[in-house]
């Protein structure tokens, strides 16, 4: 997995003149802003998912990863690596929360995008994370914490399809059959965020999602 970042560096060097002046291109971003307030604290409706007591226990163990990889000023650690550096960050968080998680993922891809509509995404054919450097790559604060979001969340995608799958992965994370049930349906029947944004973000695997990476960050995260 780390591999496959640092193979794709070249390009992301080459595009860094791009990722530094992400902050104008990136509307979604601008829209949950506008709509929650703060991207890092969305409100209490949209991070209500049930977390288990195994939930608790993934989300501290996810904090203290997060930081012993970017420190208790990840903006601040971010700012100061060059660029190879920034993939490293990314490499070893990423290698950290595979072990952790008990998850199999077949590769993990950065790329660049001034104009994306999301963060990057867990894209369940392949079997991987995908995630935009333009966020890494940012100096403002705001985006390089939503890049360490954004690779929880979608770690935890990766947890829900596997658990749905494999009986080991829901037994290590204490999904229940009803939960298991609905996430199913829910990526059977999945609403991309280009189709309907709204009910994007209020459909079962997204609350999640949400909840689960909010939860993995409270507490280290600055406030807004």
């Amino acid at each position: 997995m780390i591999e496959v970042l640092v193979a794709v560096f070249d390009v992301v060097k080459d595009a860094v003149s791009v990722a530094l002046k992400v902050k104008g291109g990136l509307t979604v971003f601008k829209w949950l802003k506008k709509l929650w307030g703060a991207i890092r604290k969305p409100p209490e409706t949209l991070v209500s998912a049930p977390m288990t007591e195994q939930d608790q226990e993934m989300a501290d163990k996810t904090r203290q990863i997060v930081m012993e990889v970017f420190g208790q000023d990840a903006a601040a650690t971010v700012e100061e690596a060059d660029y190879n550096g920034r993939v490293t960050l990314a490499s070893d968080l990423v290698k950290k929360l595979t072990d952790a998680y008990g998850v199999h993922l077949d590769g993990c891809e950065i790329y660049i995008d001034s104009n994306v509509n999301n963060c990057g995404g867990y894209i369940i054919k392949e079997n991987k994370i995908k995630l935009n450097g333009a966020y890494l790559f940012s100096e403002d604060p705001d985006l390089i914490y939503e890049f360490i979001d954004t690779v929880i969340h979608e770690f935890r995608h990766a947890v829900q399809l596997q658990a749905v799958l494999d009986p080991e992965v829901a037994g290590a994370w204490q999904v229940s059959e009803e939960t298991k049930e609905n996430w199913k349906q829910n990526f059977l029947h999945y609403t991309p965020s280009t189709a309907d944004l709204r009910e994007y973000i209020s459909q079962p695997v997204e609350n999640d999602a949400r909840t689960f990476a909010e939860l993995s960050l409270r507490g280290w995260r600055p406030e807004k």
